[in-house]
């Protein structure tokens, strides 16, 4: 597939989510769906990547226990990746918690 077109459907797929939901969706699906290594990575709580992942599953509309679904994810995700999508990137607010728009 040519990139344009990948990334339309790249986009598409994850065009609701912010970059701090992508980010964190992909560190997710890179530790294969295993959240204690993600959290860790991204600096959060379990806790506190269950829920952002609990909200992505919303507004994606997926199931984020499909392997299908994950696939797809994971494969749009690294076709928009770009040098500022990476854990260190995103700011923060104090303490562990990354300054975010008010949908998390």
């Amino acid at each position: 597939m040519d990139a344009a077109p990948a990334r339309r459907w790249a986009t598409a797929l994850t065009e609701p989510l912010d970059t701090a939901q992508r980010i964190a969706l992909r560190v997710w699906l890179g530790h294969l769906g295993s959240v204690a290594p993600a959290a860790e990575e991204l600096g959060l709580h379990r806790t506190t990547l269950r829920r952002w992942l609990e909200e992505i599953g919303r507004l994606l509309d997926v199931d984020l226990s499909s392997a299908a679904v994950r696939a797809d994810l994971y494969l749009a995700l690294e076709t928009l990746a770009g040098p500022d999508d990476s854990p260190g990137a995103l700011p923060r607010r104090g303490g562990r918690t990354y300054q975010r728009s008010a949908t998390l």
